[in-house]
């Protein structure tokens, strides 16, 4: 990855996210000309990279796209939360019983969930 695409990269991020450089800019605690040089391709920062890996980490989106190439924006999607299911059919046990088909109807489809394709 070449410091022109990853600064392409990076403003697609920014702009994804709905960050002014300003804001981003203190998201990832550097200052907005420093930002506006990396975006330009003027300047490259492995701290800024970093930064912004672990921003999108923390927000839970799927940061290691940032560095595959064709880059595409939209495989950075936030990374979907495991769900216990269990808890969700304890949850559904306690609904009132007047509702008890519906309680089995939804006990059915979480039995037959499939959480390996998300």
């Amino acid at each position: 990855m070449t410091v022109e695409s990853l600064a392409k990269v990076v403003k697609s991020i920014r702009i994804y996210l709905g960050y002014s450089q300003d804001e981003f800019a203190k998201k990832i605690n550097t200052q907005q000309t420093l930002l506006s040089r990396f975006e330009n391709g003027k300047s490259s920062s492995l701290e800024m990279v970093i930064s912004i890996y672990n921003l999108l980490t923390e927000q839970g989106y799927n940061a290691i796209e940032m560095f595959r190439e064709p880059f595409n924006v939209e495989r950075l999607r936030p990374q979907q939360q495991s769900v216990n299911i269990q808890q969700i059919k304890e949850t559904v046990k306690l609904l009132n019983e007047e509702n008890q088909a519906t309680t089995n109807r939804l006990l059915i489809l979480l039995d037959t969930l499939d959480l390996t394709n998300p």
